[in-house]
């Protein structure tokens, strides 16, 4: 309950690590795809998956957040010969506080 869709950003009230989940999917094929977590405006941890064809890239971490003022973004880069607009795109993000400070 600590996401917000309009700044799409995870900014949870407890200190501790949080186990962040983040997942891409499109059905057209990419030459390349970046997912990056931001923590506070700056990138954080990030993963590149190169692939040729359909698919989706994952990436897991584990970040420590004050619960006050930290705040993580999700964030998906593709790089396509084709238009990946024209194609469905599915992503998924989860946090859980793993161990409280």
């Amino acid at each position: 309950s600590n996401y917000d869709t309009t700044t799409y950003r995870f900014t949870p009230t407890v200190a501790g690590y949080y186990q962040i989940n983040f997942g891409f999917k499109t059905s057209v094929a990419q030459t390349r795809t970046i997912l990056v977590v931001y923590k506070n405006g700056a990138q954080e941890r990030g993963i590149v998956d190169l692939q040729s064809a359909t698919g989706g890239c994952v990436m897991s971490c584990l970040l420590y957040m004050n619960g006050s003022t930290d705040y993580i973004e999700p964030y998906a880069f593709l790089a396509s010969a084709a238009n990946s607009a024209t194609g469905s795109v599915s992503s998924c993000f989860d946090a859980f506080l793993a161990r409280a400070a």
